[in-house]
Parts: C-alpha cells; structure tokens; sequence
C-alpha cells in the first residue's frame, strides 16, 4: 500500500474479520480434504482439478464487472470471492463492505468449518488403520 500510495482508510478494520472468515473458510477445507484423503487417496488428484478450476472462477485477477450481471450473481456464490471482493473493496477502494456479502461470507465460513470439522473428527479415530 505504501509503495502504491494507496491511503489507509478506517475501512481497514474490516481486516481481522476478513481474514478471519478466510482463516475458517480454509481450516474447514483442509480438514476434510485431510481427513478424506486418508481414505481415498485419488482426492489429491481430484482436489488438484478443483482448486486449479477454483482459481478461475474466483475474481482475484478480474473484477466482477467484466461480466453480465446473471454471470455476477453466479460468481457471487463463491465464498472465498466474497471474501476476496470484500478485501479489495475494503482495503485498496475504502469501501465499506455490502452487509449481505459479509453475513454470506461469514455464515458459509462457519458452516464450511463445522462440516470439515465433522468430517475429520468422524474419520480422525481409525486413521492408524488405514496407514
């Protein structure tokens, strides 16, 4: 930001729950992609295709409005482009970040990390003996 003379703005105290919402998002992911991938061990090579695809579809490299906004709306599925657009808009715009965006964020941040949790404490007990 400083080598880009973007000016600090009090948006920037959106932070914490942006990367906390992240932070969970990934968590949640990595449990159950662990957990998982004890079991079957292909889910390496399929997670491979999923996140390859993930990268695309998710606006880091592009802004949303380059598309029609019916594409908007599908791409505004994607929780982790939510957390992406509202990092941006917060940080490098001083946007304040749209409520319905944060809530969806947040509760598909939460919900994630509840069912990977689930899944790796549902596997975690035999993983000696599938090893």
């Amino acid at each position: 930001m400083v080598a880009l003379r973007v000016p600090v703005s009090w948006t920037l105290v959106y932070l914490p729950l942006i990367l906390a919402m992240f932070f969970l998002l990934a968590l949640g992911t990595a449990l159950a992609i662990a957990a998982l991938n004890v079991y079957y061990r292909d889910i390496q090579f399929i997670w491979a295709v999923v996140l390859q695809a993930g990268f695309f579809i998710t606006p880091i490299l592009y802004p949303l409005s380059i598309f029609s906004p019916g594409l908007q709306d599908i791409f505004r599925l994607n929780p982790i482009g939510q957390i992406i657009v509202t990092a941006r808009d917060s940080i490098l715009y001083s946007n304040p970040p749209f409520p319905l965006s944060l809530a969806y964020a947040c509760i598909t941040s939460v919900i994630i990390f509840g069912i990977g949790y689930a899944i790796f404490l549902k596997l975690e007990p035999r993983f000696a003996e599938e090893m």
